[in-house]
């Protein structure tokens, strides 16, 4: 068998190889996501600024997302931090890069948010909205909706849908955008801005008050598991 040597002492190559091998391992030995939060005392979630997510209350941050955390928070006995990013497509990297523990933005899950991150249990279930402008000719299906100016949150399953349904509907067509929220395109839709855009049925509850002359012109039959997500791999102990 090869012998290296150190100095005086000689290893077999293989025995050697096996010690290399064991090393490495230990090395990436890292504390788990849970453990990280535990260590550090305080969970960090990321979300988007809102009335279904997370705003600034009377007595400080509030909102759905935020007090559903806050418990998750409370039971884990760490405290809560919240980082907003200023577009829902922000969220990913930023978790991505470690910038949070858990985006908490009244995300979907879907099939091909689930390859790239974990989930959580669901927890609320909502229906898809396509909602107009009140005195227009209501869209009744996705072809009625060729030809009219719509617009949606880039990178959301609002997108993903639509990506889908165009290849029965060849001609309609929308704009994705990263800088605004859902509040500003109810509002584009009220003041005919644009047409129609898409919303989940929490969010239109919470926000549709405000906005009397918006309606809804037809509602997806499939209903919409929400989860937090957590980074994606093997280490799943925080989700």
């Amino acid at each position: 068998m090869r012998q290296l040597r150190f100095g005086r002492f000689s290893l077999p190559a293989a025995l050697l190889g096996a010690a290399i091998l064991i090393l490495i391992e230990l090395s990436d030995d890292k504390p788990t996501q849970l453990d990280q939060v535990l260590q550090r005392g305080s969970l960090t979630i990321l979300t988007r600024n809102g009335a279904s997510t997370y705003y600034i209350g009377p007595e400080g941050p509030t909102g759905p997302e935020v007090e559903l955390a806050r418990e998750f928070a409370d039971f884990l006995g760490v405290d809560l931090e919240i980082k907003a990013a200023t577009a829902f497509s922000e969220l990913s990297g930023m978790l991505e890069s470690g910038q949070g523990d858990m985006i908490a933005a009244n995300l979907t899950r879907t099939p091909e948010r689930e390859e790239r991150f974990n989930f959580g249990p669901d927890y609320q279930e909502t229906t898809m909205l396509v909602v107009y402008r009140r005195g227009q000719p209501r869209p009744r299906s996705f072809a009625d909706l060729a030809g009219l100016k719509i617009m949606v949150i880039a990178d959301s399953s609002y997108e993903e849908v639509l990506e889908l349904v165009k290849f029965d509907v060849e001609d309609l067509e929308w704009e994705p955008r990263d800088d605004v929220g859902m509040e500003e395109l109810l509002l584009a839709v009220a003041d005919g801005a644009i047409d129609a855009t898409l919303v989940d049925s929490n969010i239109f509850s919470l926000n549709g008050h405000y906005y009397p002359r918006i309606a809804t012109a037809f509602t997806l039959p499939n209903t919409l598991p929400h989860a937090w997500a957590f980074p994606g791999g093997p280490d799943d102990s925080l989700a």
